[in-house]
């Protein structure tokens, strides 16, 4: 018996250990993998780059929205409470959104590809990144 409760407990802490670790290099299971983005929105993720790695890094999650139609990181809350802001001209009708879900792998795989992009995001490019990005 006794020597039973020593190897279960050898096995838990391994186990805790395995957990960790793996819970320590988890990868993002809820960030987008494909991303469409046209030319202003390629400019806009290039202008806050900076700014999205640091907010990825202080993020407890490790990860941050990215809003590119109005090019903004994070979530931002209103000082008016229960007053709705609403946009004074119509947002333009695409079919691909604007609010990515990114981790810091993403980013830096994202920018690595705008900025290997040759031409014009006319009308616009998706990129793939669990098959365009090394990892």
């Amino acid at each position: 018996m006794i020597r039973f409760s020593k190897i279960a407990l050898c096995m838990l802490v391994a186990g805790f250990g395995l957990f960790a670790a793996v819970d320590a290099s988890a990868e993002c299971y809820v960030c987008d993998e494909v991303i469409t983005l046209d030319n202003d929105q390629a400019k806009c993720f290039s202008s806050k780059y900076d700014d999205i790695l640091k907010a990825i890094e202080a993020a407890p999650e490790k990860r941050v929205p990215v809003n590119l139609l109005v090019c903004s990181i994070g979530t931002k809350r209103s000082a008016t409470r229960g007053v709705v802001n609403l946009p004074t001209t119509a947002a333009p009708q695409t079919a691909y959104k604007f609010n990515y879900l990114l981790d810091k792998s993403g980013a830096e795989c994202l920018n690595i590809l705008i900025k290997e992009h040759k031409g014009e995001l006319t009308p616009a490019k998706t990129f793939d990144l669990l098959k365009e990005c090394k990892k």
